[in-house]
């Protein structure tokens, strides 16, 4: 049996029902298609007129506060000027540069040995959204991080994001970039050391490079507690994962995040 369809049959084994996401009603087999729709390539303009942008990776699209933000890991922002992060249009059509940024004020030995916490980044596009309305279909609605509940009420994660190798990246001869989404069954594993950080293990190993998956949204679905409906919540963003298993940082601390630092012009 395919990788596909084992994840499909478990989703279905595990929902068999359909799942509110906020005031939305989602049937379960369209579940990943709707979720897929809340992640992004983290573009970046190269200022080359052959390649005009470059893939550095996944990124999560939230509306916060009535703000458009999109979220990424600090680490993938290495040797990226933040002004030259910008979103693309569904069609490829257009791309818009963020009006603001703002990450945590360390630089990455400090973030190594503060924690995973600090590795955190956003960018503001409230402005470029307001002047491209179009832009806001694209954005999760982020209001607060999933209510605690007891461990066998978690149904499911799903993790969204693009790997690297898959992406069909051929803007010098077609100007054409191919893109590859992959939508990821885990459950929960344990709690590492580190708080603000949680392990999940995938329902069956990935048989590619994780490679890009950094900076991917992480939904979790989960029973209420009298246990007679299914939510979906964005549970928190991948940092890094393996074959097997990935770590992603909770949404309580990117909730956390946003509310500690101002977004202005950059």
């Amino acid at each position: 049996m395919s990788l596909f369809l084992k994840t499909q049959n478990i989703l279905d084994e595990v929902l068999n029902a359909s799942v509110h996401l906020g005031s939305l009603l989602i049937p379960a087999r369209s579940l990943q298609t709707v979720l897929g729709k809340y992640c992004q390539h983290l573009y970046v303009w190269t200022h080359v007129e052959e390649y005009k942008v470059r893939l550095v990776g996944t990124a999560i699209p939230i509306r916060y506060q009535n703000r458009f933000l999109l979220l990424c890991s600090r680490h993938q922002l290495k040797d990226v000027n933040p002004q030259d992060v910008c979103l693309m249009y569904p069609d490829g059509s257009l791309a818009v540069s963020c009006a603001g940024f703002r990450a945590y004020n360390y630089n990455d030995e400090v973030i190594e040995e503060k924690g995973d916490e600090f590795d955190l980044a956003v960018f503001d596009f409230t402005e470029p959204c307001n002047e491209h309305p179009k832009l806001k279909n694209l954005f999760f609605e982020f209001r607060s991080a999933p209510p605690d509940c007891l461990s066998n009420h978690i149904l499911a994660l799903i993790l969204v994001g693009f790997p690297s190798e898959d992406q069909n990246y051929d803007l010098y001869e077609n100007n054409h970039i191919g893109s590859v989404k992959r939508n990821l069954v885990a459950l929960p594993e344990n709690q590492p050391s580190d708080s603000c950080l949680l392990k999940a293990k995938f329902i069956e190993p990935i048989d590619f490079n994780p490679d890009g998956l950094s900076g991917s949204p992480v939904f979790v679905i989960q029973l209420s507690p009298n246990k007679k409906r299914r939510d979906v919540y964005l549970a928190g963003m991948a940092l890094r994962s393996g074959q097997n298993e990935f770590y992603f940082i909770k949404s309580g601390y990117i909730e956390s995040f946003l509310n500690s630092v101002a977004i202005i012009p950059s």
